[in-house]
């Protein structure tokens, strides 16, 4: 394998999106019951359930958003900056989002820029807060006017991100939810790695180094990687932020693996165990690595 990142930089002008991969991936992440299984064993739904049973979903769901809102170049995996979070929930919610972003181990690296974004999003609450007081939420309109509040473009990962964890907030709570379809998938690492082990993005060699090709991919094929999810979202018939419930979870397999250097065919045993038909729907998700 390739380490270093000017060979993983050196590559992208090989790659390409394949758009006919990508609604076939939406078929299989269309299969009853797969993206409802690994929202469900997503260890930030457990957080979030945690932190709204403590808070109450007003509160809470203010809380998850803001914490989402500095979920960028962590210095702790995903998993434990969410643990950390819920260690810091409290009441008033902006109180405690300020001590968990000056204090929090996961949020180390670039602690005065985030601590102006809470600052800046604890500012403009009150115009978000009636958004969650309506009998049902819109996803579209709070990502809308999210956006509005904290600056960014509208593929900003860490507001669409946002939006997912307000509809994880609204399903722990009870609360119904509509829209979603102007809220793009959120690109991350693991969604940019699967892009690549899935087979939605070509022109790859074995003998590369995948955990750095994705890292580079994130950055400069954002839009790309977007229209690419959004093809799969509409052939699931499913918003794109749904999706990467099962996209994040599969993916966080699949790095470890990678990272263990061995191939990812045991995820699909672990994160569906006992379910066939959503083993074989998950497999989809590393089928071209397979060839390797």
């Amino acid at each position: 394998m390739r380490s270093s990142s000017s060979s993983s930089r050196a590559s992208l002008s090989g790659l390409h999106p394949d758009e006919e991969r990508a609604a076939e991936i939406g078929r299989a992440l269309a299969t009853p019951g797969l993206v409802e299984r690994l929202t469900e064993i997503d260890p930030q739904m457990s957080a979030v359930r945690r932190i709204v049973e403590r808070l109450g979903f007003t509160e809470g769901a203010l809380y998850i958003v803001g914490v989402s809102l500095l979920s960028y170049m962590l210095s702790e995996r995903g998993e434990k900056h969410w643990e950390l979070a819920v260690s810091y929930a409290g009441i008033p919610f902006g109180e405690a989002l300020l001590r968990f972003a000056g204090e929090s181990r996961s949020l180390a690296k670039f602690r005065e820029a985030r601590l102006r974004r809470a600052k800046t999003y604890v500012n403009a609450s009150p115009r978000l807060r009636d958004l969650l007081s309506a009998d049902e939420v819109n996803l579209d309109l709070f990502f809308k006017r999210l956006l509005e509040a904290v600056g960014g473009e509208k593929e900003s990962k860490t507001v669409a991100f946002a939006a997912k964890m307000l509809y994880y907030a609204c399903r722990v709570a009870g609360v119904k939810v509509v829209g979603g379809w102007e809220v793009p998938i959120p690109i991350d690492f693991r969604v940019s790695l699967v892009s690549l082990t899935s087979g939605m993005i070509k022109g790859w060699g074995c003998s590369q180094n995948l955990l750095g090709l994705a890292s580079v991919l994130r950055t400069n094929w954002r839009r790309v990687l977007v229209s690419l999810w959004r093809k799969a979202a509409e052939e699931a018939g499913t918003p794109p932020l749904f999706l990467d419930s099962a996209v994040w979870v599969a993916g966080g397999c699949i790095e470890d693996s990678l990272r263990g250097r061995r191939m990812p065919g045991s995820c699909a045993a672990v994160l569906a165990p006992g379910r066939q038909e959503l083993q074989r729907a998950l497999s989809e998700l590393w089928r071209e690595l397979e060839k390797c």
